[in-house]
Order: C-alpha cells, then structure tokens, then sequence
C-alpha cells in the first residue's frame, strides 16, 4: 500500500509500505520526526531495530529548513538518522514540543545544538 497524506509541519508526508494482514493506517497528525522514531523501533526490523535516546536539532536554513538528528545513545557522535524539514523556528519548536511530550516517560533526551553530540 503506497500512501500520501496532506502537507504536515510545512513538510509534505508520505509513507510506503507492505502488509500482508491488511492494510494499515497511520496517524496524521503524527510528524515526520515522530514517525520515523517509531518506524526505527519497529519490530519488523527485527535485529536492525534502533532505539532512539537523543535527540538534536539543527537550523540548515535558519527559520526555513531545520534537521532532527536521532542517535541510540547520547554519547554517540554519528547519528542513526536525519530528518529534515522545511519548516520554521516556530514549527520547530512545535515538533520540539510534541516530541518531548510524546517521549516524556523513555530514555529520549531532547538536546539543544550547543551541547549536541559534535557532528
């Protein structure tokens, strides 16, 4: 099943992927970020699953392009993935906002580009 859903955050969002019990839908109102911390912990990936701990934001284009940085531990020095967006500082700091909330009770730390992991 190959889906499109409405732009979100300024970032258009789209999603593949394959199911053999039926389709399966995802939340749109979940941002990139979000989702791609949980399509990395997902279970289907079996051994390549990676969990996410920390978290860095970086301005690519201050206040119209910013990028997320996921790393499995706060010490590592190379990100597990980036995800960057076309957004503003205060949609930026929306998917901060969500993000923290949504991953108050687990070991993710939201860091700030002055005491991020050196890139």
């Amino acid at each position: 099943m190959v889906g499109s859903y409405p732009t979100q955050n300024g970032a258009k969002t789209h999603c593949e992927f394959a199911s053999g019990t039926g389709n399966v839908r995802l939340n749109p109102t979940v941002n990139p970020v979000e989702r791609r911390i949980h399509e990395l912990a997902s279970f289907q990936l079996g051994h390549k699953k990676k969990f996410i701990r920390a978290l860095c934001r970086k301005a690519v284009i201050p206040n119209r392009r910013y990028s997320w940085m996921m790393f499995e531990h706060p010490a590592d020095t190379d990100p597990v993935e980036v995800v960057v967006l076309d957004v503003n500082l205060a949609q930026a700091l929306q998917i901060d906002r969500k993000l923290a909330e949504t991953f108050k009770s687990t070991l993710l730390l939201a860091t700030t580009e002055k005491n991020a992991p050196p890139s």
